[in-house]
């Protein structure tokens, strides 16, 4: 049996968490590891504390994750910083792998907001004003 992500890029605005968009990620194990320790045994994998799910999520990806709440695991969210960590490190992983590939799909695994990158102090020549913050809220199923 295979596991498998659900993932929601949330922006704030006014204080407000909105929903941007729901993430199509395929199933990838060394991702699913670096973000949850998700199918690895090794210690060192995981780079980001499993943090639950936040209690004020955008009202659609709360919709999405009270459909099937009794399957999922491993529930966690991560800061537009971090998300801009694990493209790069995706990136990277992809090169290693193949170094002829076109890196395109990395933007259509995670997408992107206003530009370059979900760092909203990395990239805020991309970001309207209103923008805060930017966040990945994520859980598992089996």
């Amino acid at each position: 049996m295979g596991c498998d992500i659900h993932a929601h890029i949330e922006v704030k605005v006014s204080g407000e968490w909105h929903h941007w968009m729901a993430l199509n990620i395929p199933r990838n194990y060394s991702l699913f590891a670096r973000l949850a320790g998700v199918r690895t045994d090794k210690p060192g994998d995981q780079q980001y504390p499993l943090r639950g799910i936040p209690d004020n999520m955008s009202l659609l990806t709360n919709m999405d994750y009270n459909r099937g709440v009794e399957d999922w695991h491993h529930l966690s969210w991560i800061t537009g910083k971090e998300l801009s960590d694990v493209q790069d490190w995706y990136e990277r992983e992809a090169r290693i792998k193949d170094p002829e590939a076109d890196l395109c799909y990395v933007f259509s695994v995670f997408g992107y907001l206003f530009g370059n990158g979900y760092d909203v102090k990395r990239y805020p020549e991309d970001y309207p004003s209103t923008v805060e913050d930017v966040r990945m809220v994520f859980w598992f199923d089996n």
